[in-house]
């Protein structure tokens, strides 16, 4: 079907999103209320972040698991400090001691 499209065979349709949802699809206003009315994201999640980074690609991410619950294990070992952690793992730009590749 993509291949079969094109802008001259396409039906378009005009949008015009309104506030405060800004929906570029039509829906049923008579749910606006309801959907309003419900719990904002923020009111259950009150730290914000800008989503996924992969900063630490190289502590979590693994061609085998084995590395990875040794990893998790560590991190759970009150016989580690803080700072041996940092130095195992953490040190340094891109991959550390983790990465075997």
């Amino acid at each position: 079907m993509l291949l079969e499209g094109h802008v001259d065979n396409t039906h378009w349709s005009e949008i015009i999103p309104q506030f405060p949802s800004y929906l570029f699809k039509p829906q049923d206003a008579g749910l606006d209320t309801e959907y309003i009315d419900y719990w904002r994201i923020p009111t259950f999640m009150g730290t914000s972040t800008t989503g996924i980074q992969t900063s630490r690609d190289h502590f979590v991410v693994d061609f085998d698991p084995k590395p990875i619950m040794g990893r998790m294990r560590d991190l759970q070992d009150e016989s580690f400090s803080d700072e041996t952690l940092r130095d195992q793992y953490f040190s340094g730009e891109g991959c550390s001691t983790v990465c075997t590749w």
